[in-house]
């Protein structure tokens, strides 16, 4: 989030009383950031260290990557309590969110001009100014206590409040005075100002807002240029000024801590940044933060992180006082070139505190230290292409300087006769100019000028080397080449392509070599290079990288660094231990080592400056987050008199105090930032289990360690329990985001990890359960096991009744075929035999036969009709009962009148049904036959809901009810008897000489 902000390297004006100034890095925050607006008004901080900030534009959180706007309305000044942010705005007075739900609810209504300063005290009730006013909101009962104020020409809000430590209030009026409240009379006191009783204490009242200290004195920003800074004693009631320089008008202000615990007195005015040290009444103002103007509105420490905000109209800017052991140096803007890096730092043979730098190309620049100034001095030849390798002390007031000088004799300019130049420069520390080398070097040593590495022994040899072609030896006292070691010994050195990265003298005077192809050192006794024991077959492959550098540390134990290893030997090169990233090393291109006082080794890689414990067996790693110029840390690698390390960068230099340093510990404050459901923001409490809906099933959390890095390099680590098997490692986009969840219970954990893999021990956690669906429920499963279940027994059922139906089918089948067919044919049998005996009526028998023959016909007809799937439809079963009324009736004389319906065909019924009406209707018929002696028959039928209605009329004789022969009352209840079977019914009405009607009603399913 903070990939914009730069570190702004402050030198203050030297004083008698501090002549060599503090130097703070700062971080600003814009609208290129994410800053919903750069006029930024308040800030405060929320118990999970989210840091809320009061805008022109709205109220807005920022979790140090991205920044929650909340409404739309310019938001005055802010506070934290407990589960709650304050706030106030233009037309209401006071206002308050939900920090986990950003619900927003009104505690005092609208006024005009709206609320400001809010302020929560330690009784908890809410502080907050308006146009007229002091107003006190006691949050338990509701209720809003005003207390009006002097009315001037000032016509914003009229004060902020401060508590001191043993629960004072007091009130810093604008324009009005100071005042302090009193509880028992619930009123407040002048103590300075219009209003005062004390003479001496009544023109000075011009208070804007104000800040307590430890010792209960506020410090107060005055809207008078006249009194500038006030100090006022709350304990003895007594008041100072302190005027600026410039009579300038204080805004804000915030007693503080820099340094070694060194109270001072942050200052914002309408144009600067500055700061106040009481002890020496003195101001000092941060000219370079930016090039601009800026107006101070608040200032706020954070007290989780100790960073100190300021809120002004030009954006956020903050002061981290863990990040101020590392200072930062620039280089002048008068150089040559503008992209030009630090490579080389060498303190001055003879003056303490001047230090010389070599730079990447163009010359030498002198810095004084004390003074904080720079010389700059060109190199005398092809200086634009000319890089800096080393420096050594010469002798007397001489510099040697080593470069990679790119012209190489190619320009025809340089003669062999001109000795001055060509890779090696001189320059005399006194006369402050270039020398000509002391030593014959135009084609003395190797085939381009490129002396990449230097070293004076202790016998005051200078050994020269260049990475691919080796080491020349020259004698300082003779100025000529010295033959150390036999051509032979520098072939076997440099055979197979091997490059030689650096050379160092340990404290036995033992000349070491870090090469591409090991470790070697130099035995003057035999003239050779002796590489160092060859490692055990488990570490060939780690110890086959190139070594780039080597250091003795106080111990006299050697210290070898070079690509993804770190090695440690004794002095005869003995390997005691190797450490690499799995250990914690960051960045495998190691290029740079040193050892500071506490035996610490010190790494510069391309990613960061490492810091080695060896007794805690830790590494640190300091970055641009903890004030560096930049991740890389591969030159000017140079520990100076103060036992500081300087580190060359592009564009300046870093002093790094070891002593001062506070290794901030990163995800103390881990948390979850926002939750997002389906896409959308999910405003939930989530230090509560919460529950979602079976359709919520994709569930997003972005994270925060809260520790506002200016490039937030923080590696994270999570795991969803109940999807994943394994923590994922980012160290990107701090955001996890899961899709398709089942429903379940679900912990989201969240951690940061440390510079060697290791998971804190901190998390911040989230529970929540996904519903099932009301058919993933177990009831719904279950009650479709026993619904399924059911069915399947209802399946099973209806099988085996229709087998049942179909056996009673067929039994009553055989039943009719054996009743009817069987006994017709056991008749005609008997009427045959009779028949042919003498003396027989033989035509009458053979009637007989015919008519017994014509019933069986009918009878086994009848029977095959009701077995018909056709028969079932409704329109054959009318069909079948119309056709045996007109055959049965039409031979006897009697007319038929019929009255049948149109539309029957949906209805159908079953084999059985379609007998018993059949049979029912067979025998109404017959009675009339037998007995109506009628002359006309009415047969109407219907269809009504699902209900067969068939209506018999006759003009025939009737019959008495009650009169009915026995045999007769059987045929009636057996008919009864069918109907009702199947829930229907059967109604006769019949008067003597009137007719009969006979009903028949059957239900169709």
């Amino acid at each position: 989030m903070l990939r914009y902000i730069c570190a702004a390297f402050i030198l203050l004006t030297v004083t008698e009383a501090w002549p060599q100034p503090p130097s703070l890095n700062f971080e600003w925050i814009s609208n290129r950031d994410g800053l919903p607006s750069n006029d930024i008004r308040y800030a405060a901080e929320d118990q999970d260290g989210f840091l809320w900030l009061a805008t022109r534009r709205c109220l807005t959180r920022y979790d140090g990557y991205a920044f929650k706007n909340i409404g739309f309305t310019t938001t005055f000044s802010v506070a934290a309590d407990k589960a709650s942010i304050l706030f106030t705005e233009p037309s209401r007075q006071l206002r308050a969110i939900d920090v986990k739900t950003f619900q927003v609810k009104d505690l005092v209504g609208e006024k005009e001009g709206g609320g400001n300063c809010v302020f929560v005290d330690s009784a908890g009730n809410y502080w907050f100014s308006d146009r007229d006013g002091i107003n006190r909101y006691h949050p338990p009962t509701g209720t809003n206590r005003f207390y009006p104020l002097k009315q001037t020409s000032f016509k914003w809000h009229k004060g902020s409040v401060v508590e001191t430590s043993t629960g004072e209030i007091w009130v810093l009026g604008m324009e009005v005075g100071l005042f302090k409240y009193d509880r028992q009379r619930d009123t407040l006191i002048c103590k300075v100002g219009l209003d005062c009783p004390d003479p001496a204490f009544g023109p000075e009242g011009k208070f804007a807002q104000g800040a307590i200290d430890e010792h209960d004195v506020i410090w107060g920003a005055s809207l008078s240029p006249s009194t500038g800074l006030f100090r006022y004693d709350t304990r003895n009631e007594s008041m100072v000024h302190y005027l600026l320089p410039d009579r300038e008008t204080v805004t804000a202000v915030l007693p503080g801590k820099i340094e070694t615990n060194r109270d001072v007195i942050w200052i914002g005015t309408e144009t600067r940044l500055g700061i106040f040290f009481p002890d020496e009444q003195q101001f000092y103002f941060f000219e370079e933060i930016m090039a601009e103007d800026f107006y101070v509105y608040y200032i706020f420490e954070s007290p989780r992180t100790g960073i100190v905000w300021f809120c002004t109209n030009a954006g956020l800017m903050a002061f981290n006082p863990h990040h101020q052991a590392i200072q930062t140096h620039r280089l002048p803007a008068t150089l040559p070139s503008s992209d030009l890096k630090v490579n080389v730092v060498q303190k001055d043979p003879n003056r303490p505190g001047i230090y010389w730098l070599g730079l990447s190309r163009e010359g030498l620049l002198k810095w004084d230290r004390p003074n904080n100034s720079t010389q700059f001095f060109p190199y005398p030849h092809f200086p634009h292409r000319s890089e800096t390798n080393w420096i050594l002390r010469g002798n007397e007031d001489q510099l040697l300087i080593g470069v990679n000088q790119w012209q190489a004799w190619a320009d025809g300019e340089a003669s062999p006769a001109d000795n001055r130049f060509e890779g090696v420069f001189c320059f005399d520390t006194q006369q402050e100019e270039f020398l000509p080398t002391p030593f014959q070097i135009h084609h003395s040593f190797f085939s381009v000028p490129f002396y990449s590495l230097g070293l004076k022994d202790h016998a005051g040899r200078l050994w020269l080397g260049n990475h691919y072609e080796g080491i020349q030896v020259i004698d300082l006292t003779t100025n000529r080449k010295v033959p150390v070691f036999s051509q032979e010994a520098h072939d076997q050195l440099m055979e197979n392509g091997n490059w030689i990265m650096d050379l160092f003298e340990d404290s036995r005077q033992r000349i070491w070599l870090a090469t591409y192809q090991g470790v070697f050192y130099f035995d003057e006794t035999t003239g050779h290079f002796v590489q160092i024991d060859h490692p055990p077959d488990d570490k060939k492959e780690i110890y086959s990288n190139a070594f780039l550098k080597l250091t003795e540390d106080n111990r006299g134990n050697m210290w070898v660094a070079g690509w993804h290893i770190l090695i440690k030997m004794d002095p005869d090169g003995k390997i005691l231990g190797e450490w690499s990233e799995e250990n914690g090393i960051y960045d495998w291109e190691i290029r740079k080592i040193g050892v500071d006082p506490k035996n610490h080794i010190w790494l510069g890689t391309f990613d960061g400056l490492h810091s080695f414990d060896e007794q805690q067996n830790t590494f640190n790693r300091l970055t641009v987050n903890d004030g560096l110029i930049s991740n890389n840390t591969l030159s000017g690698f140079y520990f100076d008199d103060r036992k500081k390390l300087i580190v060359g960068h592009q564009g300046g230099w870093n002093t790094v105090d070891p002593d001062q340093l506070n290794y901030q510990e990163r995800g103390a404050n881990i948390t979850i930032s926002t939750i997002r459901v389906n896409g959308q923001e999910f405003p939930v409490d989530w230090n509560q289990p919460f529950q979602l809906k079976r359709s919520q099933n994709a569930i997003g959390f972005d994270f925060s360690a809260l520790d506002f890095l200016k490039i937030n390099d923080t590696r994270y680590a999570y795991l969803l329990e109940g999807v994943d098997k394994n923590w994922t490692v980012t160290s990107g986009t701090p955001q996890a985001y899961y899709t398709n969840l089942l429903p379940k219970n679900y912990h989201f954990r969240v951690t940061t990890l440390n510079s060697a893999g290791q998971r804190d021990p901190r998390e911040a956690s989230v529970l929540f359960s996904i519903r099932a669906a009301y058919y993933e429920t177990i009831w719904f499963k279950t009650l479709g096991i026993i619904l399924i279940s059911g069915l399947v027994y209802g399946f099973y059922r209806y099988r085996i009744n229709q087998l049942l139906q179909m056996q009673t089918i067929r039994e009553k089948i055989s039943q009719d075929l054996h009743d009817e067919v069987g006994t017709a044919l056991t008749n005609i049998e008997i009427l045959a035999h009779l028949s042919a005996k003498k003396g027989a009526d033989q035509f009458s028998y053979h009637q007989k036969i015919l008519e017994v023959a014509r019933t069986s016909n009918e009878a086994l007809h009848q029977i095959v009709w009701s077995l018909k799937p056709e028969s079932e439809r409704m329109e054959q079963i009318v069909l079948k009962l119309t056709r045996y009324a007109v055959e049965t009736l039409e031979p006897l004389g009697i007319s038929l009148y019929l009255q049948v319906p149109e539309d029957l065909k949906d209805l159908k019924m079953s084999a059985e049904q379609r007998r018993d009406l059949f049979l029912v209707f067979k025998e109404a018929i017959n009675n009339i036959c037998k007995h109506a002696r009628a002359d006309r028959v009415v047969i109407s039928m219907e269809i009504h809901r699902r209900s067969f209605r068939l209506c018999l009329e006759d003009d025939g004789i009737g019959f008495d009810p009650a009169a009915v022969p026995k045999n007769n009352k059987n045929g009636m209840i057996n008919m009864q008897n069918r109907l009702g079977k199947w829930h229907g019914r059967l109604e006769w009405r019949s008067e003597k000489n009137e007719g009969t009607r006979v009903e028949i009603q059957l239900p169709i399913p």
